[in-house]
């Protein structure tokens, strides 16, 4: 068996003939090889195209609830979005089936934000109310606030420590003390118009109005208190002829218009004093035992304070007796 290649294949064939004689001659065999079968062409499956989505709906102002005409409503991605007409009604039309967050802006509004799910062949309703953008307020600028002192002296110019010293108006209201050179202050007081007291005891309290500017530092300078006159008084002593006093004489004082009693008793210097009195005429009434009973009138003034001397004399024996027996 003879293998052959495909193409031309030279063979060499030797033979004897019949009478002995060997003979040897070449031959060609080509072999063509063959055809191959060509397999079908495979024919390909139709592609079966997603039918769009749409989204609709309105985009109003969420405090007036009127049309937002000019918004614009797009999506995160897809490269969706549409503007609103005059009725704030926008349409979105061949939106691909899927998931989208959903943006309406306007010019002057606050932009909101819904997620939505988007399938084929389904409107979707999608609506927005947007909050308007407050206009931000231009802040006012601080005013500078101003500084108020002065110096509290009395009527013979001394300076008057711890007079109280009040301020009070614009809605403010603040108070201090003086010191020991009758100085006071009161520092950031915004301008307006304000009072200020004075007070002391033992003196005439005294009002200032005063008008502050904006970042004014205002001295008010001196102001002087007036000190208070004591009230009405009567004072003085009891003695005996001799001019020596009398302890524990009992006094009692007796108002003619006012009608005030008061009652008093002598020290062992024989001093007595009657306080808080009044604008009156007064009777003084002296009593103690082995005295004769003595009394004095005494007229007072406005603010006026008297200062007397009550002279008591001994009882002589026969009165004694006469008091005794109960005689008058």
């Amino acid at each position: 068996m003879i293998n052959l290649s495909s193409g031309d294949n030279p063979i060499t064939v030797t033979a004897t003939d019949g009478a002995g004689n060997p003979g040897t001659d070449i031959i060609t065999v080509t072999v063509i090889p063959p055809t191959p079968t060509l397999s079908p062409t495979p024919t390909p499956s139709p592609t079966t195209t997603p039918t769009p989505g749409i989204i609709v709906g309105a985009v109003v102002d969420a405090l007036a609830v009127v049309p937002i005409s000019g918004a614009t409503v797009s999506t995160d991605r897809g490269g969706y979005a549409a503007t609103t007409d005059a009725a704030g009604a926008y349409l979105m039309s061949n939106v691909s089936p899927g998931s989208y967050v959903l943006t309406a802006s306007a010019t002057g509004f606050d932009p909101s934000t819904q997620a939505i799910t988007i399938e084929a062949g389904v409107p979707v309703v999608v609506n927005f109310a947007l909050i308007p953008v407050l206009p931000t307020p231009t802040p006012s600028p601080t005013p500078s606030p101003g500084i108020v002192f002065g110096i509290v002296q009395d009527e013979d110019e001394t300076p008057l420590k711890g007079v109280t010293v009040i301020i009070e108006g614009n809605n403010f209201s603040d108070n201090t003390e003086t010191n020991e050179d009758g100085f006071f202050t009161f520092e950031n007081v915004l301008s307006g118009n304000y009072t200020l007291t004075f007070e002391k005891e033992d003196y005439e309290t005294q009002t200032m109005d005063i008008a502050l500017g904006e970042g004014e530092v205002k001295d008010l300078g001196i102001i002087t208190l007036e000190q208070v006159p004591p009230p009405p008084e009567i004072y003085g002593y009891v003695v005996n002829i001799k001019g020596n006093p009398i302890e524990f004489v009992r006094l009692r004082l007796k108002g003619i218009k006012t009608k005030v009693i008061k009652t008093a008793s002598s020290d062992e210097d024989g001093f007595f004093e009657f306080t808080d009195l009044e604008v009156d005429t007064y009777i003084i009434f002296a009593k103690k035992k082995k005295y004769r009973n003595t009394q004095r009138k005494v007229k007072l003034g406005d603010s006026e304070s008297k200062e007397i001397e009550i002279v008591m004399k001994k009882t002589s024996k026969r009165v004694k007796e006469m008091i005794e027996d109960g005689q008058e």
